[in-house]
């Protein structure tokens, strides 16, 4: 699977994010991942080399840059239930991200540094081929986990455009796929929530309009840079 769109991040309070949800609620369908509770869990394994390479890329700012990470989603006691193979590439404004969904048997192959035993399973897995290369060309390791509360929405009458609100941003180094928050510190802090409106060509006035109605100001997040400077206690 392939997209690619612009991503614009915004950083508020609960009860602004709220707000804005319940304003722009009639408008909105829910993610099919949302639960009982309007949101869900996201498990977020990110990959990188000795030295940190991509992590450097995004500090530094660099036009073209990529994020390996695998993904999992949770059923309500929170078992993994279905795990992806992402690679987040960036150019200039436009973000293209190609995922492909594994067993949580093979992401723990992975996790594990055997992916040579899945090659062959694979081979013919664009997703794959181009992780597996860059594991092998840059010796990739899971660095660290991101956690996050997720509530997701689609724009009824466009689905390419998306949103979604984060809260309880956590993060530890990678040990295992626990994704409880215990032992783990936090990015943000508890009141404040990262917005992200996704779109392909353009944002639908009505949206737009309640971003701007409760001024909110775009920024740069990054939560593999933000948990990498709380695991590692880099200068932020």
């Amino acid at each position: 699977m392939e997209l690619i769109r612009k991503e614009i991040k915004f950083q508020t309070n609960n009860k602004i994010s709220n707000d804005l949800k319940n304003s722009i609620s009639s408008v909105l369908s829910y993610d099919d991942n949302n639960k009982d509770n309007g949101s869900y869990r996201v498990f977020s394994i990110y990959f990188d080399d000795e030295n940190l390479t991509f992590y450097k890329e995004k500090i530094e700012g660099l036009n073209i840059r990529v994020k390996p990470r695998l993904r999992f989603y949770f059923d309500k006691n929170l078992n993994p239930i279905k795990s992806f193979l992402e690679l987040k590439k960036r150019k200039n404004f436009f973000v293209k991200k190609i995922k492909t969904e594994i067993t949580i048997a093979d992401a723990k192959i992975i996790l594990s540094g055997n992916i040579n035993k899945l090659f062959l399973k694979y081979k013919n897995n664009e997703c794959f081929l181009e992780f597996y290369k860059l594991t092998k060309l840059m010796y990739l390791k899971p660095k660290i986990t991101i956690i996050s509360d997720r509530s997701a929405f689609f724009f009824r009458f466009n689905r390419d455009v998306r949103i979604t609100f984060d809260k309880n941003i956590f993060t530890s180094f990678y040990s295992n796929l626990n994704c409880n928050f215990n032992h783990s510190k936090r990015i943000i802090k508890p009141n404040l929530n990262i917005i992200e409106l996704k779109y392909n060509y353009s944002i639908p006035n009505m949206v737009l309009h309640n971003f701007k109605f409760y001024n909110l100001e775009q920024c740069t997040f990054s939560k593999y840079c933000m948990g990498l400077n709380q695991c590692y206690n880099f200068k932020k």
